[in-house]
């Protein structure tokens, strides 16, 4: 049977919760902010900034995927991982048709 929204939700958020501890999200503290400084500084100079497209997409993705393990900076890695969570967070995920993407 198919997992609920709340109960998906639920279940999403006890996995995210044990890796967002005070503890952790302190030692990270550091190493989010020198990204957030090179997302800022890849904007520096004539160039207008996209927050979405510059700023609020790639960071909570960088950090994701390094926290899983992904330390290319590549476009593809985060690119799959906002991939990933879209269709995760849409209501009309479909694990078959997610599968068949890969």
């Amino acid at each position: 049977m198919p997992l609920s929204r709340s109960a998906q939700h639920t279940r999403v958020r006890t996995l995210a919760a044990k890796a967002f501890t005070p503890p952790r999200v302190e030692i990270l503290r550091a190493h989010i902010a020198d990204i957030v400084g090179e997302l800022l500084d890849a904007v520096h100079g004539p160039r207008t900034m996209d927050v979405i497209a510059d700023f609020a997409r790639p960071l909570p993705a960088i950090v994701s995927c390094e926290m899983l393990g992904f330390t290319d900076r590549g476009l593809a890695p985060v690119e799959q991982l906002d991939e990933v969570i879209r269709r995760a967070s849409s209501e009309t995920f479909n694990t078959v048709a997610f599968a068949q993407t890969r």
